[in-house]
């Protein structure tokens, strides 16, 4: 299956069970070799390799991947949480696991924070609440 994304300023797709990304990289969105956070990468590279992709969204310096057992994993910027609201990390340079999420059936990442539909009809979001955008009611 091909997947593909676009976010601002960065594009991710999917070949296989690779996962390549070009573009801005300010907010360590497209880890390199050495894992460091810089300017632009102009030309795909090989960010992650992880089976069972089901769907990608791109905010402004974070990504998520939803797998077919519902499990949501991101990488890039954590600012205000957006992938681990708990965690000490302001980035993840490899794919992070999403704390208490499961049984995803949609993602999408935003500016500075990410949103998830369950299996279970319920919407769940975290990171930055500016200009109240997770304010639709549910948690």
């Amino acid at each position: 299956d091909l997947y593909v994304a676009a976010g601002p300023y960065w594009t991710v797709y999917t070949v296989g069970n690779n996962i390549y990304g070009h573009g801005d990289n300010q907010q360590g969105q497209i880890p390199t070799a050495n894992d460091s956070v810089s300017g632009m990468q102009r030309t795909p590279v090989l960010l992650f390799s992880s089976s069972a992709v089901e769907q990608i969204s791109l905010g402004e310096g974070h990504g998520l991947i939803r797998k077919q057992d519902g499990s949501v994993y991101g990488w890039g910027s954590n600012a205000n949480g957006c992938i681990q609201p708990e965690a000490t990390e302001s980035a993840f340079t490899a794919l992070t696991q999403a704390e208490g999420v499961a049984d995803a059936v949609s993602v999408s990442a935003g500016y500075a924070n990410s949103f998830y539909v369950l299996n279970d009809g319920s919407a769940w979001s975290c990171g930055s609440n500016a200009y109240n955008l997770r304010a639709f009611g549910v948690t």
